[in-house]
């Protein structure tokens, strides 16, 4: 092809320009060399499905630069840190690795993750919103660029709203608990057909993040800024542990037997929080029935804070790849050429893949995401909360801190603790993990 027979021609002048390029957007001392082609690897948990919308992009990128052709390794996500602990011990680690920035503390304090270059640093820096960026940094040190960014939302069921002749969602947290006793309804023999709020249940991810994000409103964070104790003692944080006693368990406003996912999508279920993913989740069961979902801002605590939990992932190198400058000279294409109608290769993966539109700025201001957010409420509003929520605090023991409030959120709830007794719980158990670990 032409196209083909111009790299052949201009051979020499592109080994030297890619050699300057990537020097240019690296401190590493990766033993890349200019001159002859490198293989390295991407790690992530974009398999199935995902990988079909991925391997196109890459396919892209290995066509137009034989010089670096890049592999993916996809795992499973449950697998996903347990395969680069365990790979990268071995010695057998990706060069490229998708993470959680949750994980951050916990990868670091294993020496997993390059620190970015400054042209990366100075990128994320100028294209992308607080809550995405900070979450990408540890200890004060940029691991790699923000890719999924999600945030939590209100989800509530208009038709039954209209149906209870209430105006609109709650403001605060009180009144969340008064409308959803309005939206309750039971059969003739007592058992709950409808009911108005429910949270879903489970996982320590699926209690704590809504809890936390509820606490954000009112400008509080689950740790101290430090990471060496719990805020759980806070007045705001009392607060909210008194509205969710009141949530589920003895005299809760909500049958803690109803499942809240399951009746949302079956239309049964008046309000719920829960991340911005969730709303595709909610269209694909629902159908037509969907045009009754709408989402708004977080109640907060006295009704004028405005809060969120943001949580994300980075694109990073791993600390032991002996490629680190091309690594780098990929992602750096990955999240920041325009590659298509304006779209970053990230951005056109996102939207393709999870209907997700990316916190860039450039791709923020594409006709493709401007038209795609005048034309989906729901996906608009998530975006409006990514600028103002909170980034996700990542101390190192993050999983087992989630675990161990996951725990007394439900004795609470099953009515083996009352408040004050989970407020003390989580205080010792908490503080003391934060210690162990720092």
């Amino acid at each position: 092809m032409k196209r083909n027979v111009k790299r052949v021609v201009l051979m020499p002048l592109a080994f030297g320009l890619l050699a300057m390029s990537i020097a240019a957007c690296s401190n590493s001392t990766g033993n890349d060399t200019s001159d002859k082609p490198v293989t390295i690897t991407l790690q992530s948990h974009y398999n199935g499905t995902n990988e079909t919308f991925l391997k196109p992009i890459i396919d892209k990128w290995n066509k137009e630069n034989p010089l670096i052709q890049v592999k993916l390794d996809p795992v499973d996500f449950e697998n996903l840190v347990p395969t680069i602990m365990a790979k990268s011990t071995a010695g057998k680690g990706a060069d490229i690795l998708h993470f959680y920035t949750l994980w951050s503390g916990q990868l670091q304090k294993n020496k997993m993750l390059a620190e970015a270059p400054e042209s990366v640093k100075a990128d994320v820096e100028a294209q992308y919103p607080d809550g995405a960026k900070q979450g990408s940094y540890f200890d004060g040190k940029l691991l790699g660029w923000p890719t999924e960014v999600q945030t939590y939302g209100f989800f509530y069921n208009k038709r039954l709203f209209e149906e209870a002749g209430i105006a609109e969602p709650p403001k605060t947290w009180d009144e969340m608990l008064e409308v959803a006793v309005k939206l309750n309804k039971n059969d003739a023999s007592g058992k709950p057909i409808q009911q108005g709020l429910g949270l879903a249940r489970g996982a320590a991810t699926d209690e704590v993040k809504p809890f936390a994000a509820l606490l954000s409103t009112a400008g509080v964070n689950l740790y101290s800024e430090d990471m060496t104790k719990s805020m759980i003692d806070s007045d705001a944080s009392k607060k909210l542990v008194d509205v969710y006693s009141k949530i589920y368990g003895k005299g809760g406003t909500s049958d803690i037997g109803f499942v809240a996912g399951k009746a949302m999508s079956e239309g049964k279920l008046g309000m719920m929080i829960h991340a911005g993913w969730y709303s595709g989740s909610l269209r694909a069961k629902m159908g037509d029935n969907f045009k009754d979902i709408a989402v708004t801002d977080l109640p907060s605590m006295d009704g004028t804070g405005k809060g969120s939990l943001t949580y994300t992932f980075s694109w990073g190198v791993s600390e032991k790849s002996k490629n680190k400058e091309a690594a780098w000279k990929f992602l750096t294409w990955f999240n920041t050429e325009p590659v298509y109608d304006g779209l970053t290769p990230e951005g056109k993966f996102l939207l393709d893949t999870f209907n997700q539109v990316s916190s860039r700025k450039s791709d923020q201001e594409t006709k493709v995401i401007k038209d795609k957010l005048a034309t989906d409420p729901i996906l608009a509003k998530f975006n409006e909360i990514m600028f103002y929520a909170h980034p996700e605090q990542a101390p190192v023991a993050a999983t087992e801190l989630f675990d161990l409030q996951f725990k007394e959120i439900e004795k609470m709830w099953t009515g083996q603790e009352t408040p004050d007794q989970m407020i003390s719980a989580i205080q010792s158990v908490v503080t003391k993990k934060l210690a162990e670990s720092n």
